[in-house]
């Protein structure tokens, strides 16, 4: 939606990716979880990638983006929320069948989407193999095989290290634009993709365990 009215998509994505950063105050803040100073470290290194990445957009941009508060708020209330769901999810449904989970999840979003679809949208749909093609990426292996990934990874981990995943999506996504749609790669977004990747493997790399004691 903030896309829709005119936020730029680098800094559209540049909120989001600020997820990583909010997960990691609000874990310190709240003693939710420890962050080593390194995981710390990561997530300020992730963010500085991300930024290197997505910069060519946001000087593309150049724009006067004042009138576009209502979008802004849009953007910082969804990554918010996906901050807030995530803690959510880890210490409140911490057991449970992910089938159920996930069917429980997308009805609720179902309640929530639907009248606003019936509200604003015109519900036409142009049905070609593109259609077909997108429908089954979006349902088969977003809705269903990346959130049972997310939610195993949650079970299993720190929020803090799932979120400082999220780093990853602006740089794979210029990639991709630079396969698919031959969009310009400079060597600077190269580097911050190098950055990135440090980033998100200080935040997320396994604590070495704790030597055992020697005997006395």
């Amino acid at each position: 939606i903030a896309v829709r009215m005119g936020i730029p998509a680098g800094i559209s994505a540049l909120i989001a990716a600020l997820q990583p950063l909010m997960t990691g105050v609000i874990a310190l803040s709240f003693g939710l979880e420890r962050l080593r100073l390194a995981q710390f470290v990561g997530i300020l290194v992730g963010l500085l990638g991300v930024l290197v990445v997505i910069a060519p957009k946001l000087m593309a941009a150049g724009a006067d983006l004042s009138h576009l508060g209502l979008a802004f708020a849009i953007n910082v209330i969804a990554m918010v929320s996906v901050t807030l769901g995530t803690f959510y999810q880890k210490h409140f449904i911490p057991t449970g069948d992910f089938r159920s989970v996930i069917a429980l999840q997308y009805i609720g979003a179902f309640l929530v989407s639907a009248p606003a679809a019936l509200a604003f949208e015109t519900l036409h749909i142009e049905w070609r193999f593109e259609t077909y093609v997108g429908l089954a990426w979006s349902v088969v292996v977003l809705s269903i095989g990346a959130i049972l990934l997310m939610l195993l990874m949650i079970r299993r981990g720190a929020v803090s290290k799932l979120s400082a995943l999220i780093y990853l999506i602006p740089p794979t996504a210029a990639a991709q634009a630079w396969f698919l749609f031959d969009e310009k790669l400079t060597l600077v977004q190269i580097g911050g993709m190098a950055i990135t990747a440090l980033g998100v493997y200080l935040a997320t790399r396994p604590t070495e365990p704790a030597a055992p004691e020697k005997p006395a």
